[in-house]
């Protein structure tokens, strides 16, 4: 009985350390993909630049899926859903922008999925 105590009281502790942990990495990953959001929009062609407003719903459908996701090694499969749903969501809170600005900015963030997570698991 005595030893319950201590050993549930470590469990939570390690359980907690793990949690504040995967949050500092997803907030690592998500602020890699802000910035290059931001590089990238500045960059891109006035037709298909986002305007402030809009890159900030991009970036939040990013930080969404960031949120919803373990931080693990995903399976091709899995890394296409993740984009489809990325774009369907594009698609409903981004009306107004043509299709190929959605697919070039899709690209760009599966382009620096890898550069991110090289950045934040380094």
């Amino acid at each position: 009985m005595n030893f319950r105590v201590p050993f549930l009281l470590c469990l939570f502790v390690l359980i907690a350390a793990v949690i504040a942990d995967e949050y500092a990495v997803k907030m690592k990953l998500k602020e890699c993909f802000d910035k290059e959001l931001d590089k990238r929009n500045k960059e891109a062609p006035r037709d298909i630049k986002l305007s402030d407003e809009n890159l900030e719903k991009m970036k939040a459908i990013v930080r969404a899926e960031i949120d919803k996701e373990p931080l693990k090694k995903h399976s091709p499969e899995e890394q296409k859903n993740s984009f489809v749903e990325m774009e369907q969501e594009a698609k409903k809170v981004l009306p107004g922008i043509p299709q190929d600005s959605i697919d070039m900015i899709l690209r760009i963030v599966r382009a620096k999925s890898m550069h991110c997570s090289k950045e934040v698991f380094s």
